[in-house]
């Protein structure tokens, strides 16, 4: 199983993920009618209070409803999971719009 698992996310099959070169992680992973964001913010750069909020927004606004979410802190690196499905399912979810956002709010908050 953990093979299985390395492989998927050295291949990037099911998911997208990103690492800067202070380490945060953002991973979209599409499971068809959910999907699932992961955040990993270890470069201490963008302000944890409103990360998630600013996650769940582009998460809306790109046609996604947040069902669940959740961080938690270990070592001054903090972890946010957030799981979603679509508003319409027969419109559906564009995950690589949400994961390219998500991008981009990193390398702003880098930035600043």
């Amino acid at each position: 199983m953990k093979k299985m698992k390395e492989k998927l996310q050295l291949s990037g099959e099911g998911s997208s993920t990103s690492r800067t070169p202070n380490e945060n992680i953002i991973e979209v992973r599409d499971f068809g009618s959910t999907l699932e964001v992961i955040f990993t913010n270890s470069s201490g750069c963008i302000n944890g209070s409103s990360l998630l909020g600013e996650i769940i927004s582009i998460m809306k606004e790109e046609g996604a409803e947040v069902m669940s979410a959740s961080f938690h802190n270990v070592e001054g690196v903090t972890h946010y999971t957030i799981h979603a499905q679509a508003y319409c399912s027969r419109v559906g979810v564009e995950t690589d719009r949400i994961y390219e956002r998500l991008k981009e709010l990193n390398k702003a908050a880098q930035g600043s």
